[in-house]
Formats: structure tokens, C-alpha cells, sequence
């Protein structure tokens, strides 16, 4: 959904003894993130307190003055299970946009460990633009 596919509403349900919980629910999965144009097409990103930087040389804009940058709220989560740590993970990706949703210059990727009372960050960083 969200137009150029900017936005997806995900959740994360636990069905431990016959009770059904909420794990995680995009909607409010709405860290505080800040996002500003540095020298040489870098993109510096403040995200959970740390610096993240990107290269957006690749953007589609003439100006930078032209084309605000705006993160996405939840775009794509990619969740897996480690068997040899015996752990559920959950890979959140956010869109990098620079002026408008269809110039993606990357994505913002949040790693959170999930669990019986929900889950916790455990890494932050950020990808270029990719297809999949």
C-alpha cells in the first residue's frame, strides 16, 4: 500500500498457551529518526542515538535544496529464526527518500530480537538502494 510502495502495515503475533498476543505491530514502531544532506552527497542519519551515513550520490534530484529527505514509516520486515542460537529475529526496513517516494536512496534497516514480552533493538545500519 502507500502509493510507490512506501509504507506496509505489518504484525507480529505469539500463540504460546492457546493465548494470542501482539508482538510487534508496524503502526507503532515509530523510532525518532533525523535525516540532513552533509558535503559530497552524504547523508548523515541520526537513528537510536548513532550516526548512520549513506552516499546519495545516486538520487534522482538536480538540487538537494529541492529534494527534503524523508524516512519512511515500516516498509518491508523480514523475519527469520536462528537455530543455532535458538532466537527470532525481525528485520525492519525503512525507506530513505529524497524529495519524493519513488527516489529511494536507500534503506534504513533496524534489527530487533523478538521474545515472549515483544522485542528489543539489538542493531541499527542502513543499505543502499537495491531491487528485490
Amino acid at each position: 500500500s502507500g502509493g510507490s510502495g512506501g509504507y506496509s502495515y505489518y504484525q507480529l503475533f505469539s500463540l504460546k498457551d492457546c493465548k494470542i498476543r501482539s508482538i510487534f505491530n508496524s503502526n507503532d514502531f515509530n523510532p525518532k529518526i533525523t535525516a540532513r544532506y552533509l558535503l559530497n552527497d552524504i547523508i548523515q542519519i541520526e537513528h537510536f542515538g548513532k550516526y548512520l551515513y549513506l552516499d546519495s550520490s545516486s538520487s534522482g534530484c538536480p538540487s538537494k535544496k529541492d529534494c527534503p529527505l524523508y524516512i519512511s514509516p515500516v516498509n518491508t520486515i523480514l523475519p527469520y529464526y536462528n537455530i543455532a542460537l535458538k532466537r527470532y529475529y525481525l528485520q525492519v526496513l525503512q525507506k530513505i527518500n529524497g524529495g519524493y517516494e519513488a527516489n529511494n536512496l536507500g534503506y534504513i534497516s533496524t534489527m530487533l530480537e523478538i521474545n515472549d514480552n515483544g522485542y528489543h533493538v539489538i542493531d541499527i545500519g542502513v543499505m543502499s538502494n537495491f531491487e528485490y
